[in-house]
């Protein structure tokens, strides 16, 4: 992984001025703050800091007059270790001031060495009649390596384990490593024979269709570290396109309302399956304008899908295979509805999924158990191969959901009330609860009547099947299907990411998180959740939410391709 700035102060000035910073900033000079011990504590000690270097001690200082430039890389772990190995290198500014803050940290971890060795001497050899082991102290040294003088620090906590960096000031160029032989790379340049990362061929490609040269950052991941060297890597190898999957280049700039990101990869996902290719989101058309949360992803595969599902129970110990202790869930879905998932659901479908958290309307709730249970407007679509098949799965699924109401109604279900206007009728208390239907913009809607905001509902709209939570989530989507009411594709973020796509039509998926919307819900019911804490504590945490989270803004990115290149371009929009 690599991740870069070549003008700390550039980005900086830019970042200080969004809306989320200075709203932090605002915060962290606020009077519940400032009255707060811990921060007390903490402002102390960077003030005492600060009559120590000499200069403030700020980000905004270390950005714009101690340092000019910087890069962070870190290397797969070597032989028997488990960490990687990482370096951070920073280009002084001012030599000056980074010499004094070596200086600073060279004493600091003297200091700390030397405590921990008193604390160490001070250790019992016994409790009891249980041996103690005496912890080993932390530890720092200089040492000398190619002419230049390193630092080198490890700390030790009580169990002695121990967490070990190097640091040096060679020229104006400050590193940083948890590795020694990491760091003497960096001071002696590339090791012999080694390839620098410029002359990666996927790193030359990738970063050819970025605005590197105007970026505030760049960066580069190799996913392949995650298949070779994880814990998990196995598992994830045996995926398909995993492998595939592995190198990515980013640009991020920062712009006076957010940050805008544009990401490429070598992982091409039409390469990975003949049924996945970019065109036009059809899901787009289904999703409200500004919602809560939304995607469309075409890079829905049902056939990947049903290969994974073979290689899952084929696996030991996962999903009924041999050494499974929970039975096959898939097989037990199966049974209790009549449909067969990798005969009947899975080639049904087709390649395209819809997921649409459009609204909470907290005036408009509803009891379901002992909770009050807000009306919910979310909606899930897929695009259908074979919209008949899927007519008689839903016919299947009726049945089910049914049974399960029913189920958990008990014999209130007559005091359950009504669904989007259906009457509960009938002597019998459950006859309410089943599938009705419900006419909605020339679209039949199937509902299952069960409280006013919790009625779940489907339509099949040519080749998409739409299931909401209630009828008016799904006539709300067919409304916008047939163009009566506005969709996500005629937002101001979706439109704009089409604009620096090229208003490419070959899309792969488009998603959006309005994150100040959900802070605020969130600090609707926050206030419930902290009866047991503290006054200082409650008005902390309602202060970070109401007056610094609350301009987070909206999260939107759109996945396209360009010149046979899979590329995403992402706006964070603060407020």
């Amino acid at each position: 992984m690599v991740l870069g700035a070549s003008d700390t102060a550039g980005l900086w000035n830019k970042s200080r001025t969004l809306p989320l910073v200075n709203s932090l900033t605002q915060y962290l000079q606020s009077p519940a703050v400032a009255q707060d011990l811990e921060y007390q504590a903490f402002d102390l000690e960077r003030r005492k800091l600060e009559a120590t270097l000499g200069y403030p001690a700020t980000v905004g200082e270390f950005m714009s007059g101690v340092f000019k430039n910087a890069l962070f890389y870190a290397t797969p772990a070597a032989a028997g270790e488990k960490v990687p190995s990482v370096v951070f290198l920073m280009t002084a500014g001012d030599r000056a001031k980074a010499a004094k803050l070596i200086e600073v940290l060279d004493q600091k971890n003297k200091d700390y060495a030397a405590a921990s060795a008193v604390t160490a001497s001070a250790v019992a050899p016994t409790t009891g009649s249980l041996p103690v082991a005496p912890a080993k102290p932390s530890t720092f040294e200089k040492l000398t390596v190619g002419g230049v003088s390193v630092s080198h620090y490890i700390y030790r906590d009580e169990s002695g384990a121990g967490q070990e960096g190097f640091y040096t000031l060679a020229g104006d160029r400050l590193l940083f490593s948890n590795r020694q032989a990491a760091l003497n790379r960096a001071l002696t340049g590339l090791a012999s024979g080694a390839v620098p990362i410029t002359k990666n061929a996927d790193y030359v490609r990738l970063t050819n269709s970025l605005p590197t040269r105007k970026a505030d950052l760049v960066g580069w991941f190799d996913a392949d570290y995650l298949v070779r060297y994880t814990p998990y890597g196995g598992m994830l190898k045996a995926m398909p396109g995993v492998a595939a999957s592995n190198k990515i280049a980013w640009a991020i700039n920062v712009v006076p309302d957010g940050l805008f990101v544009k990401a490429a990869t070598t992982a091409d996902p039409a390469k990975r399956s003949p049924d996945i290719k970019p065109g036009k989101l059809e899901g787009l058309a289904f999703v409200a304008q500004n919602p809560l949360a939304a995607v469309v992803y075409g890079l829905f595969d049902p056939g990947m899908i049903n290969s994974e599902l073979t290689m899952l129970k084929a696996m030991p110990g996962v999903m009924g295979g041999p050494g499974s202790s929970a039975g096959d869930p898939i097989l037990r879905f199966e049974q209790a509805t009549g449909v067969s998932v990798q005969q009947e659901l899975i080639p049904a479908l087709g390649g395209e999924f819809t997921f649409g958290f459009n609204k909470v309307d907290m005036t408009n709730t509803s009891t379901i158990g002992f909770l009050p249970f807000p009306t919910v407007d979310l909606s899930i679509g897929v695009k259908l191969k074979d919209p008949a098949k899927m007519a008689a799965i839903m016919i299947k699924l009726e049945k089910y959901m049914e049974q399960k109401v029913r189920s958990a109604a008990g014999p209130q279900a007559g005091a359950m009330g009504v669904a989007d206007g259906a009457a509960a009728g009938g002597p019998d208390p459950q006859a309410a609860l089943t599938f009705q239907s419900v006419q909605a913009g020339g679209a039949q809607i199937r509902t299952l009547p069960f409280s006013q905001g919790f009625a779940p509902s489907y339509t099949i709209l040519k080749d998409y099947v739409l299931i909401g939570l209630n009828t008016a989530s799904v006539a709300a989507a067919v409304s916008r299907a047939g163009g009566q009411s506005p969709s996500i594709g005629a937002s101001p973020a979706y439109l704009e990411l089409a604009r620096l796509a090229g208003n490419n039509p070959a899309l792969y998926s488009y998603s959006a998180v309005d994150i100040s919307q959900i802070v605020s819900l969130l600090g609707t019911y926050l206030p419930m959740f902290l009866n047991n804490q503290t006054p200082s504590a409650q008005q902390q945490l309602m202060g970070l939410v109401n007056n610094v989270l609350i301009h987070s803004g909206t999260l939107a990115a759109i996945e396209t391709r360009e010149s046979d290149i899979p590329v995403t371009y992402t706006k964070l929009t603060m407020r």
